[in-house]
Order: structure tokens, then sequence, then C-alpha cells
């Protein structure tokens, strides 16, 4: 239909929650969730430095990485296998 619905992820309490427009749906207990960011100073960088970003640093962030872990005894979804560590890179752009 073209309409956009915001999506979100979280761990609330070791619950890996999607949250679509109001409806929010537990698709792993037991969750960890982790974050890693990257910094360059030119926009074509071909190696990445991971740093704490602050509102005077954010503007170096260039990438993200981020892993999901679920322990082997999680209740979960019929979708997601459990015993499992997810792991993605987001690269980001500036518009």
């Amino acid at each position: 239909s073209g309409t956009l619905v915001e999506t979100t992820y979280q761990v609330v309490n070791g619950n890996f929650q999607e949250t679509v427009g109001s409806t929010t749906t537990v698709l792993y207990s037991n969750a960890t969730i982790s974050l890693t960011y990257y910094s360059s100073t030119t926009p074509y960088a071909t190696a990445l430095t991971t740093f704490t970003p602050t509102p005077s640093t954010s503007s170096n962030l260039i990438a993200v990485k981020i892993v999901v872990t679920v322990a082997s005894d999680a209740t979960k979804s019929s979708t997601y296998t459990e015993g499992n560590t997810y792991t993605t890179m987001v690269r980001l752009r500036n518009g």
C-alpha cells in the first residue's frame, strides 16, 4: 500500500521484542543485545575504529555492529531458532 510502519527491536527484561506500529511481540526470552560503534574521520574509510560516541564525536559514527544472543533454553516464537547468536553490521551514510 506504500504506507511506512515503524518497526523497532529492543531487549526488555531479557525479552527480545519486535514492535510493529503499536503491536509488540516477544521473539525470544533469555536474550542479550550489544552494540559496537565504529568511527572514521574520512567518508570512505576501509579500516574501522571502535569508539563510544558523544555529542561532539557522533558525526564520526560510520557503522554499528549489532549482536543478539539467545540462550539455548530460551522460549521462542515458531519463526526463530534458539541457542544462537545473530550479528549484523549497519554502515551509515550521510545524506
